[in-house]
């Protein structure tokens, strides 16, 4: 009973004080418009990404069915394969190249991130 009675008093206290009101109510739906405004259109566009990748993995041999199987070839097809959500867009365009080359694409700005797959 008292905790209600305390939250009668200070529900009302809060009414009677007009700027209190706003910033419990007003001043969220501001910045809410406000951001809304300003970040409203990020991840509306279906870009696709150059991604160099440097694949250091040689593969295995499986020990029980000798099959070969190389887990960097694997990563590398994933993401040559991913595309935007309800989209026909790939996510990125898979660049193979050398560690030194995908360092030059990153410094001249022709691939936007760089992946390296260590050996084994």
């Amino acid at each position: 009973m008292k905790f209600i009675s305390v939250a009668i008093k200070d529900f009302k206290e809060l009414i009677r004080d007009r700027r209190g009101l706003f910033m419990i109510l007003l001043f969220p739906m501001f910045f809410m418009i406000i951001f809304g405004i300003v970040y409203g259109n990020m991840g509306q566009t279906n870009e696709t990404y150059n991604l160099a990748v440097v694949n250091l993995d040689e593969g295995a041999k499986m020990p029980l069915t000798n099959e070969e199987v190389n887990f960097g070839d694997n990563l590398t097809e994933i993401f040559s394969d991913s595309e935007y959500e309800d989209s026909d867009v790939k996510l990125f365009n898979v660049i193979n190249t050398s560690e030194s080359s995908a360092n030059k694409l990153i410094q001249l700005k022709e691939a936007d991130a760089m992946i390296v797959i260590p050996k084994n």
